[in-house]
């Protein structure tokens, strides 16, 4: 919903037409860290217990090695990190110990005042006004929130656009899930939705970890406001991309691009990427890069 609010076009040609980028090595990165701290949460549920240190850093290893086989090898993803004057192309080994220090700072800071009750929990729900079912994962659930774990290149201290629409969506998840094929009642109903953000650092710099307990600013209270809001916002969006679908079809350009102060100078079909945007047609990168 949120890319699609960001560029039509954008969500056309991939969720339609499964034009999908090649996955970076900040990807890769960043998905083996969410998977070292999902191996330990879940593993928790049962025991109460952390982790040691080196099996947590064994599960960022194995996540790594699986993110780069699952998408065909190391000559299927684009190991270059930053851009311009700032770009450097990584080894794949120097890539993986790059995500390391990440790994240890969060278990060691964050993951002992987290008892899960459950985690990558999948949801399903009905939304009044919308033609088909909305589903997602949330990653994270305790007794005071249901979070997403967010790493990457830098660690944001406030929700952008796309996770506040993310965070209003999760807060419409009822109290009744799914648990090893059992429904039951948990009471996640009603609880706030609060972001963990990390970055992996450099060279010349330190991991960082944001959470709400260091910055307030991460996290959204659950209030009728929030729910009528993402109703609202759902209802909009889902029937925006019905009426596309509808006066465009699947296979003409949709409209979209051209109206966002950044985005294009990072989409993979944008002039300073693929440049193969229809409505980017003749220009350069020179060009885009003064909007």
């Amino acid at each position: 919903m949120a890319k699609f609010q960001k560029c039509p076009e954008q969500w056309r040609r991939q969720y339609l037409n499964k034009e999908w980028d090649r996955s970076s090595a900040s990807t890769v990165i960043g998905h083996a860290n969410h998977a070292a701290a999902e191996v330990n949460y879940r593993q928790k549920t049962e025991t109460g217990d952390d982790l040691p240190m080196g099996d947590v850093e064994l599960a960022y290893a194995e996540a790594f090695d699986s993110e780069v086989e699952g998408v065909g090898g190391n000559d299927e993803i684009d190991w270059k990190m930053g851009s311009g004057q700032y770009e450097t192309r990584l080894k794949p080994g120097q890539a993986k110990d790059l995500g390391v220090p990440l790994t240890r700072k969060y278990h060691e800071a964050v993951s002992p005042h987290i008892q899960p009750v459950g985690v990558e929990e999948w949801f399903t729900i009905e939304v009044p006004g919308v033609a088909v079912p909305v589903k997602g994962k949330i990653d994270l659930i305790d007794e005071y929130a249901k979070t997403d774990l967010k790493f990457g290149r830098s660690a944001k201290a406030k929700p952008d656009v796309t996770w506040r629409l993310q965070g209003l969506t999760y807060m419409l998840v009822d109290h009744t899930r799914e648990y090893d094929g059992t429904p039951r009642v948990t009471g996640i109903g009603g609880l706030p939705f609060h972001w963990h953000t990390g970055s992996w650092g450099g060279p010349r710099s330190d991991p960082k970890i944001m959470t709400p307990r260091t910055t307030p600013e991460l996290q959204l209270a659950n209030t009728e406001q929030h729910i009528g809001i993402a109703n609202s916002l759902i209802k909009s969006t889902a029937n925006a991309m019905l009426a596309y679908w509808r006066q465009f079809g699947p296979d003409d350009p949709w409209p979209g691009a051209l109206q966002h102060s950044w985005a294009c100078n990072y989409c993979t079909f944008g002039p300073l990427k693929k440049n193969t945007c229809w409505w980017w047609v003749g220009e350069s990168g020179d060009q885009l890069s003064l909007i």
